[in-house]
């Protein structure tokens, strides 16, 4: 026999409460933003490390293209071309203030698969221009190639 339903005991269902819903959007909320809070870190956290990286080449870089200068080598060099060796000795006989020294990031589709390109400048005038590959892991430079600037070529300067 079916029992009336009047007899039956009452329910334990409840009302679910207006609390739950507004919990679990807030609970939402904040796992988006913490997730959009740490996608944000991790980029700035990467472009800072980049700039420190590149910052840190173009000081070694610096410091060497200024060893290079003054003393014709410098040891972070790994391959010294002669001929360039013997092209500083002649530029630095022949300008008699020390070049200030400008370190730029290779020009994408260049010929040399070149890191840096290292200009020696007086004023505005670029004397030579070196094309250089830095190895930022074993701390070395190959220098690739070099261009005299034609007002300090050498039948000009004479």
């Amino acid at each position: 026999m079916i029992p009336n339903l009047n007899d039956l005991p009452p329910s334990d269902v409840k009302e679910e409460s207006r609390l739950k819903p507004l919990l679990l959007r807030f609970a939402a909320f904040v796992m988006v933003l913490s997730i959009f809070a740490g996608t944000v870190w991790f980029y700035t956290r990467g472009v800072h490390q980049l700039a420190l990286s590149e910052m840190n080449s173009t000081l070694s870089l610096e410091d060497t293209s200024a060893k290079l200068w003054q003393l014709g080598t410098a040891p972070e060099v790994r391959f010294m071309d002669p001929d360039l060796t013997w092209e500083i000795e002649r530029l630095r006989l022949s300008v008699t203030a020390s070049p200030e020294i400008m370190v730029l990031p290779a020009e994408a589709g260049s010929a040399v698969h070149s890191t840096h390109e290292i200009r020696f400048m007086r004023g505005n005038t670029t004397i030579i221009t070196i094309q250089a590959f830095f190895n930022d892991v074993e701390n070395n430079v190959d220098l690739l190639s070099f261009r005299t600037a034609p007002e300090f070529a050498p039948e000009r300067i004479r």
